[in-house]
């Protein structure tokens, strides 16, 4: 009974115990969590890494309202708007963190991306032109550059700009596609088949590249590589290629056409 006893008083006094700390933490002050820009920030770079962009842009806002230097936020505001189509929201938060950090040379480079999307070339060459000086070794900056130009008709600076990024990164089969095709329209064949050649040693599923090579052979008469090109480039092509898989399947149906009847063989239909 002696063990009984002592134990009930044991519990008796936990329950006492229990009472008193409970009673102590109804009467402490409640804890009043204060987010911080960083706190904001954080959550808008965790909702835009999961596609939500609309309570992103609303996380950098916050963000901005409590300091509004933070240029990292406004950059990242401005990608968000920019992956929901408002691009003059875009531009003017980039606009603000190159004005907050002179050399943000990744708020340049994307500002230049928005402004060749949109067709104002000059400002996107304006743009490239300024990360190429923060970071001369900044490889997408000269492609992209070299691509705007290229836009442009200014084949000579495209091909420097292009051959530039090719120096910084000797893996950038972009770079090797872009130049090949500016040496393509400028009827240096040869050259443009090194190119793309390159280009798809480096990636061996670059449809383009097979696809632009073989009009490259095929210009130059070599009409089996062309047709082996372009069957490569139907074998990867993505579905919604439709136009470009259509004109593949003409050419095709052209050449082997001109195997098995002797004579010129017709110019590519365009239409």
């Amino acid at each position: 009974m002696r063990m009984c006893f002592l134990a009930s008083v044991a519990l008796c006094c936990c329950g006492v115990l229990f009472s008193r700390l409970s009673t102590s933490l109804s009467q402490a002050p409640p804890v009043v969590f204060d987010p911080t820009a960083s706190d904001y920030y954080g959550a808008g770079v965790a909702h835009y890494a999961s596609g939500g962009y609309e309570q992103a842009i609303v996380d950098f806002t916050e963000a901005i309202r409590l300091d509004s230097n933070f240029a990292e936020a406004y950059y990242d505001r401005a990608l968000a708007h920019r992956n929901l189509g408002e691009y003059e929201q875009a531009i003017a938060d980039l606009t603000e963190a190159v004005r907050l950090d002179p050399d943000f040379a990744d708020a340049y480079y994307d500002r230049g991306v928005i402004y060749g999307d949109l067709g104002e070339y000059e400002q996107a060459i304006t743009d490239y032109s300024e990360v190429i000086r923060i970071n001369p070794n900044y490889s997408r900056a000269y492609n992209n550059r070299g691509n705007v130009r290229a836009d442009l008709g200014k084949y000579e600076q495209a091909t420097a700009d292009f051959t530039e990024a090719i120096r910084i990164d000797a893996t950038y089969g972009e770079a090797y596609y872009n130049r090949g095709t500016v040496h393509y329209y400028r009827g240096e064949h040869q050259q443009a088949i090194r190119d793309f050649t390159v280009a798809i040693g480096i990636d061996p599923s670059f449809h383009q590249a097979y696809y632009n090579r073989g009009l490259a052979y095929y210009d130059i008469g070599d009409y089996e590589r062309a047709m082996a090109d372009l069957n490569s480039y139907l074998l990867l092509a993505p579905p919604e290629d439709e136009a470009s898989r259509t004109q593949a399947q003409q050419w095709i149906r052209e050449m082997q056409e001109y195997q098995q009847i002797p004579g010129e063989i017709p110019a590519p239909s365009t239409t």
